[in-house]
């Protein structure tokens, strides 16, 4: 087995992206309602005392491979990069994985990207059709 891994927010030190194959509030598996097999999923972490507490919001779901590895690289002001690899990984030999990610267009002035700000128009997919969805 293997650890899905964090990413913390270069912008937002208050914003994380976490891949994790429990549910991070319940601990409860996470088991694809499509497949029916236990996967890794990504969650968007959100803290206003730091680190205190946390909101959580899904960032995949029901996938039916695994969403691991997240990065939020640093980037221009305008949008904001979370990447990720999906797909299946065995060991660091031997795996099927792709590089997809979303970019999302941040409101003029914003230096952070956190849902609150985010609207479903200025998400879009970065190089697969399905982003939220394995």
């Amino acid at each position: 087995d293997y650890t899905g891994l964090v990413a913390l927010d270069p912008r937002d030190p208050n914003r994380l992206v976490i891949s994790t194959d429990a549910h991070p509030v319940t601990g409860r598996p996470l088991i694809s309602g499509r497949d029916g097999h236990r996967h890794y999923e990504l969650f968007e972490g959100v803290t206003v005392d730091d680190g205190a507490s946390w909101s959580w919001t899904a960032v995949t779901a029901d996938s039916t491979v695994d969403n691991i590895r997240p990065i939020i690289p640093p980037g221009e002001a305008e949008y904001a990069a979370l990447l990720w690899l999906r797909g299946t990984y065995i060991s660091y030999r031997e795996y099927d994985l792709d590089v997809v990610g979303v970019l999302t267009q941040l409101p003029a002035g914003t230096t952070s990207c956190t849902r609150e700000t985010e609207s479903s128009e200025r998400r879009r997919s970065c190089g697969v059709s399905e982003a939220c969805h394995g």
